[in-house]
């Protein structure tokens, strides 16, 4: 049971670091993007 878990665990740290890995950068340049519009506009939060 214990091992399941732990590789239960495993799988999902994975997972989730992949995941991060692939939406993170996009965030991150999609906020960049629009706080640089609204800078530009005068305000950017």
């Amino acid at each position: 049971m214990l091992l399941q878990v732990t590789k239960l665990y495993s799988y999902l740290a994975e997972w989730v670091e992949g995941f991060r890995e692939a939406v993170i950068p996009a965030d991150v340049i999609a906020r960049a993007i629009l706080c640089d519009r609204a800078t530009r506009r005068g305000g950017c939060e």
